[in-house]
């Protein structure tokens, strides 16, 4: 198993690190959570708190031309959570949607074209013989398309206009959000660290998509 969750967010090409600030400005803005500069002022650590309890998050940025191999050659903002603060908990469905809503305030907050996530193992097959495809390419971003599904996706108003608002909406998924700027947010199963049940939603998901074999 996995002891990490890496949700990563395509920001565009005129992003910069100094975009984490705004990020965390408007973060502090929003009633329940704070965010402040972590290890080296290169990080934010993030906090949500709601009645069932509360969790952080680091918030990282990567540039376009990052060794992270599962990013095109794009900007992106990586949201890292210890598998430690969603699972083994009398409420651990409360802090997989508090997870979510962090999810979709920091796309607020940068305008991700799109969003991904899924556990630190998996992200460590992509790309392999073994594993899957990268979950986006420079190809499939340039026509708004993803490559492959994962655990999370987010997609912004343009990859709506692309697929179809109501062909996402009526997508196999164990939740489908509707976000306030058009976008839409598709997860596939309700624990990430639950192979056997996201491995299930995956299949269900690519063959909507049209990737299975």
């Amino acid at each position: 198993m996995s002891d990490r969750i890496e949700i990563d967010l395509l920001v565009g090409k005129d992003a910069s690190p100094s975009s984490l600030e705004p990020l965390r400005r408007y973060v502090n803005e929003q009633a329940g959570f704070e965010a402040d500069w972590g290890r080296d002022d290169e990080c934010l650590y993030m906090i949500g708190q709601r009645d069932a309890g509360s969790f952080g998050v680091d918030l990282m940025y990567h540039e376009p031309d990052s060794s992270w191999y599962t990013l095109p050659a794009e900007v992106a903002v990586a949201m890292d959570v210890s598998e430690d603060d969603l699972v083994g908990h009398e409420d651990g469905h409360a802090r997989i949607e508090l997870l979510l809503s962090m999810v979709e305030m920091v796309h607020a907050a940068v305008d991700a074209r799109y969003a991904y996530g899924f556990d630190t193992n998996h992200v460590g097959s992509v790309g392999e013989d073994w594993g899957l495809d990268k979950p986006m390419t420079d190809e499939s971003l340039a026509e708004n398309r993803i490559a492959e599904i994962s655990w999370l996706m987010l997609f912004g108003p343009e990859m709506v206009a692309e697929y179809g608002r109501e062909w996402l909406l009526q997508a196999p998924a164990w939740e489908r959000r509707e976000l306030d700027d058009g976008g839409i947010m598709l997860v596939a199963s309700p624990d990430p660290t639950d192979y056997e049940t996201f491995t299930d939603g995956r299949e269900q998901l690519r063959e909507y998509f049209g990737f299975a074999e």
